[in-house]
């Protein structure tokens, strides 16, 4: 059952040599079935989306099974706000990442109402019946995480314990650092948001990040109007961050620098 020094090493080279997140995540899942595991979940969530996420779905890819179901379930009911995987990944910024093992997390009474809800629904109605996530990465870009589903009762806690933990870790690791060198990261997962942007909104945008100069200054760059600058400026802090109660933008003029350099946009190829 476990994966062979050649299997990793052929899992490495075909991982260097796929062209497309697609061709990333079917290694990935092909390799898992290989341990026994039914399904693969992976999702990078930028740290706006985090920080701001009454308005963001987190992104997820999937392999063919149950998942899919369980997911349009997720995202329509906003399980990912009661997610107790993505609160103690975010809690571990710059710090160790553990595993977790969804139902030992639940029987050693670690979690609220709301967020074994999240998990248990998992299991209940969409037959996932045991999970562990690998957190890959936490930090001031965002979280990622790789989980693996079993659907065949307690058989995925025997292996887990004893056969292929290490097996899975490895998998996660390997895949996450070519979906991050790839820079697939960004465009699947960061992009959208940012996708309602118009030309004008982008060109400012860009601008501000690469120079972080005035409005005045953009606006004699792009041979703007002044108000235009602004207001375009305006428009990003609100379609990044969404706004208060009193109709303000969430997020100030250096808080969009500061977002806006977190995911590399004055770096992006459109």
């Amino acid at each position: 059952m476990r994966l062979s020094i050649a299997q990793r090493k052929n899992f490495l080279y075909d991982l260097d040599v796929a062209t497309s997140f697609d061709g990333l995540f079917s290694l990935l899942e092909v390799q898992s079935k290989s341990l026994g595991i039914d399904n693969v979940l992976y999702s990078f969530i930028p740290s706006l989306a985090l920080d701001f996420s009454q308005d963001y779905k987190p992104i997820f890819v999937a392999s063919d099974g149950n998942n899919y179901s369980y997911l349009r379930h997720y995202l329509d009911a906003r399980f990912d706000l009661n997610d107790y995987n993505i609160k103690r990944i975010k809690e571990k910024k710059n710090g160790r990442l553990t595993p977790i093992d969804w139902w030992s997390e639940i029987s050693r009474g670690a979690l609220f109402n709301d967020e074994i809800e999240v998990m248990a629904t998992a299991r209940a109605d969409y037959y996932m019946t045991n999970g562990i996530t690998f957190p890959t990465q936490s930090d001031t870009t965002g979280i990622a995480a790789v989980s693996f589903v079993c659907n065949e009762k307690d058989r995925l806690y025997i292996q887990l314990q004893t056969e292929i933990m290490d097996d899975l870790a490895f998998l996660a690791r390997a895949f996450h650092r070519h979906v991050v060198c790839g820079d697939y990261k960004n465009n699947i997962f960061t992009k959208p948001l940012i996708k309602k942007f118009g030309k004008v909104e982008m060109d400012v945008f860009r601008q501000l990040l690469l120079t972080g100069q005035s409005a005045n200054s953009i606006a004699d760059e792009l041979d703007l109007g002044i108000k235009s600058v602004e207001a375009a400026i305006h428009r990003l802090r609100v379609k990044l961050a969404g706004k208060t109660v009193e109709g303000l933008p969430k997020i100030s003029k250096d808080s969009l620098i500061h977002y806006g350099s977190l995911m590399g946009i004055s770096d992006w190829k459109w």
